[in-house]
C-alpha cells in the first residue's frame, strides 16, 4: 500500500508544527541563540521535516537508499516541496487565527 504524498505533506506540516510550537518550549529555557530564531521559521523547519519524513518513508517501505544523483534530487526535492507546504498551511493557519470572529 502506497501512501499520497499528500498524507506525507501533512506528517511533516504535524511535525514542524510540533517543533515549533512545543519543542520551542521545551528547550525555552535553554540559550540555542540562532536555533531559537530558526525555530521560528515554518520553511526551515518544514525543509528538515521534509528530509525526516523521506527517510521514513523510504525506511518504512524498504527501499534502497543508494549514493546517486537521483537520490540526492529526489531528498532535495522532497524537502523543498515540504518547506513550501508547512509555509503555506502555517500562513493560512496564521490568517486564519487572525482573522476569525472571537
Amino acid at each position: 500500500m502506497l501512501v499520497p504524498p499528500l498524507t506525507y505533506l501533512l506528517l511533516a506540516f504535524g511535525i514542524c508544527f510540533g517543533i515549533q510550537n512545543k519543542a520551542a518550549d521545551l528547550i525555552g529555557y535553554l540559550s540555542f541563540g540562532k536555533l531559537s530564531s530558526l525555530l521560528d521559521c515554518a520553511y526551515c523547519v518544514g525543509f528538515h521535516c521534509g528530509w525526516l519524513v523521506w527517510l521514513l518513508h523510504s525506511a518504512l517501505l524498504q527501499l534502497p537508499i543508494t549514493a546517486s544523483w537521483g537520490t540526492a534530487i529526489e531528498l532535495v526535492g522532497w524537502s523543498f516541496s515540504s518547506a513550501g507546504a508547512c509555509f503555506l498551511l502555517s500562513m493560512l493557519m496564521t490568517y486564519l487565527d487572525t482573522n476569525s470572529p472571537r
